[in-house]
């Protein structure tokens, strides 16, 4: 028998009606997400997001192909330098000990230079959808791995070419796969999953508390068709005043456009806390190949922490997922929160190819690859 021969093609805002797109859910899901991002632009989507995308089509899968940009003020979903130095930065509070936060703080500043110099930024990412969290459609051959590295580093000669969001759960045997072609693993962050058919999850004495607490709530749940239009700008703001005024201007600033494009092409669920007319939480999530996560979240700041309005959004998320019968991926943070819920915590990886670049664009990721592997982890684990 005949052994199929693994295709790539690329296109971007001038050959995109070229593509024939696959007639699968994953397929029509990406031809609405992806096409006016690649036509458009990414900016007038998300504020803090300055790169060009393109496609890339592996076999039958449509994934994005996000083109960054040598500079260093933008979100962190494409900027190595955004997450490795500025985030970590913003973060620094965190460390018991104003002697260490000293110290830290100087060595990430010292750090921060050396791979500015090497332009740490100058990547390509593969299946980067510009959210926290990158869900894959599938799995990836060794086979698939080399052909896409060897096409983006003859396309791509002077960029380092990404994966983000791996895992050794979900991305078991990617993770193996980009091993097997040279990719180097630099660990990103800590995230939690729970996998939802694990009916001990829902037996906890936590969890009937978080139960309860939804049954007696006063809030109706709604969803996104159930929104008014006016009710577009009170969610968006939630999610600001969370994402970006509480935790870090690094985090993508969704824009109104870009929420608007979410709900009317179906690409992203919501779920909405209504009470007495006013919105006070919402939680927006979208699923692929067996997982859910959330990238879109946000509560009013303002009411007491008695309303319980963070417990709400992520039990109604649980919910969802266990209905659905998926693994939710909860992303990073509130890691006793999740803990005691029996969410299992997982190392998280950027994969980076970077054997192609000269020996001083290849030392910066040789310095935060053995930088992160190692001094990094007791400090997410902890955190």
């Amino acid at each position: 028998m005949k052994l199929k021969q693994n295709s790539i093609e690329i296109f971007n805002a001038k050959t995109l009606d070229q593509l024939i797109w696959p007639a699968t859910p994953d397929g029509e899901y990406a031809r609405k997400f992806l096409s006016p991002l690649v036509k458009n632009g990414v900016t007038p989507y998300i504020d803090n997001v300055d790169a060009e995308m393109q496609l890339l089509k592996v076999n039958d899968h449509i994934l994005p192909l996000v083109i960054a940009k040598d500079t260093y003020s933008g979100s962190y979903v494409c900027s190595p330098y955004g997450h490795y130095i500025s985030y970590a930065s913003q973060s620094l509070h965190l460390i018991e000990g104003k002697w260490v936060q000293s110290f830290a703080k100087n060595a990430l500043s010292g750090f921060g230079k050396i791979l500015k110099a090497g332009k740490i930024n100058q990547v390509v990412y593969v299946n980067n959808w510009l959210f926290s969290t990158d869900l894959y459609p599938t799995e990836f051959t060794p086979e698939e791995i080399d052909l896409i590295s060897h096409t983006l580093k003859n396309l791509f000669p002077s960029h380092a070419i990404a994966f983000r969001s791996i895992n050794s759960y979900t991305n078991a045997l990617s993770l193996k796969a980009l091993k097997d072609n040279d990719f180097d693993m630099i660990v990103s962050r800590q995230v939690f999953l729970t996998d939802t058919k694990n009916e001990q999850v829902f037996k906890t004495r936590i969890f009937k508390s978080d139960l309860k607490l939804l049954r007696e709530s006063e809030y109706e749940i709604l969803n996104e068709n159930q929104l008014a239009d006016e009710e577009y700008e009170r969610v968006l703001y939630l999610y600001s005043q969370l994402y970006i005024d509480k935790y870090s201007d690094l985090n993508p600033k969704l824009n109104l456009h870009f929420l608007k494009h979410l709900i009317k092409e179906n690409l992203m669920h919501f779920r909405v806390l209504k009470k007495e007319g006013k919105i006070d939480g919402v939680v927006g999530y979208y699923m692929r190949n067996g997982l859910m996560t959330s990238p879109f979240f946000g509560y009013d700041a303002q009411l007491p922490t008695s309303t319980g309005l963070y417990r709400l959004l992520s039990t109604i998320l649980t919910l969802e997922a266990k209905e659905k019968g998926l693994i939710l991926h909860q992303s990073s943070g509130a890691s006793f929160y999740k803990k005691v819920r029996r969410a299992e915590s997982y190392l998280e990886y950027m994969a980076i190819y970077a054997q192609h670049l000269p020996y001083m664009r290849k030392l910066p990721w040789f310095l935060l690859k053995h930088t992160m592997n190692s001094i990094a982890i007791p400090f997410m684990e902890k955190y």
